[in-house]
């Protein structure tokens, strides 16, 4: 029988706000929606899930460098007592062993990449955030510090150098999205790695009084000889919203501040490419569904294909430029 947060709820009383049973129901959640897009055992990672943090998962003590081991432990005997089969409890404990970034066992199966990929996610995003700054204020250490040299370039602290919130940060949390291990978590943590190294630089910013100019608008703009057509095919086939529009120039909106433009060639010195050289890719989060909704209006699509720890699929609007839809 499938595990349910309600069964473990018990489990969970610390106070600590790191690894609270608040932590266990978002892991949870990833887990499961990470399962069911890859296709793993969902018993498995759901109980997985819910047990990982059961022993010793106190922030800022000595036990938490062993909970992994603990918790797998203690997981084999609350799943026996619920007359688990043998085999089902080891790929539990599997999971749970491989959950840990610094130390554990490598995930080998598919649901151990699971439960790896759900537990840090929730070490990214805003919540990823807020738990660095929870747990550096339980640890009583600084939120930010200046890493030494010496530890941006090796994760060695000098003599008497503070491991701050932001040294958490340069050492692991900046590196997560590096080491998941599924495609979908791979793909769900996207926004949350942007946020969580926004949070982060700005948090800096504030400390030392630096501002890092970033770029704060992106612009890909195409000079079209079948102009009318394009802006059409933007407009009625991939729904984008037109944020401006005048007689020779279209602008429409990605999101998140990314934007496609389309200038007519007829009023401009420019030419057109016919889509040489370019090649325009956007995320999507459902493109099986915009894969078939581009078939039905009769868009030739290619067929949906894995690539570069994605699956995406391509096509031409009216111009000749490469439009890759990928999730």
């Amino acid at each position: 029988m499938q595990l349910t947060p309600a069964d473990v709820k018990h489990l969970y009383t610390s106070e600590d706000p790191v690894h609270d049973f608040s932590h266990i129901e978002r892991v949870h959640r990833h887990a499961l929606q990470i399962a069911e897009k890859e296709g793993a055992a969902i018993e498995i990672v759901a109980a997985a899930a819910l047990l990982h943090d059961a022993e010793d998962a106190t922030s800022a003590t000595d036990a938490r460098l062993t909970h992994h081991e603990a918790s797998a432990a203690f997981a084999g005997r609350f799943l026996a007592a619920r007359h688990w089969d043998a085999d089902a409890v080891a790929a539990v404990q599997a999971c749970i062993r491989a959950h840990r970034f610094r130390a554990g066992d490598v995930p080998q199966s598919l649901e151990a990449k699971c439960l790896f990929d759900a537990d840090k996610l929730d070490a990214i995003g805003a919540i990823g955030a807020a738990r660095a700054i929870a747990y550096a204020t339980q640890a009583g250490t600084p939120w930010y510090a200046t890493p030494s040299q010496l530890f941006l370039e090796t994760n060695e602290k000098e003599a008497g150098e503070v491991h701050s919130a932001y040294h958490e940060f340069c050492f692991k949390l900046r590196n997560i999205r590096q080491r998941l291990q599924t495609p979908t978590g791979q793909l769900l943590a996207v926004k949350r790695h942007q946020a969580l190294a926004q949070f982060f630089t700005q948090l800096q910013a504030e400390y030392t009084g630096v501002v890092v100019d970033e770029i704060q608008r992106t612009n890909t703009v195409l000079y079209c000889d079948n102009w009318q057509a394009t802006v059409a095919f933007y407009k009625d086939v991939l729904q984008l919203r037109a944020e401006t529009e005048l007689e020779w120039f279209v602008e429409f909106a990605l999101g998140n501040n990314a934007y496609v433009s389309l200038i007519d060639t007829a009023r401009t010195k420019h030419k057109s490419s016919h889509g040489e050289g370019v090649l325009l890719a956007w995320q999507v989060a459902d493109l099986a569904s915009w894969h078939q909704k581009l078939t039905d209006l009769g868009v030739a699509v290619s067929a949906i294909k894995s690539e570069l720890n994605a699956h995406l699929f391509r096509f031409r609007d009216p111009e000749g430029t490469r439009i890759e839809l990928w999730e």
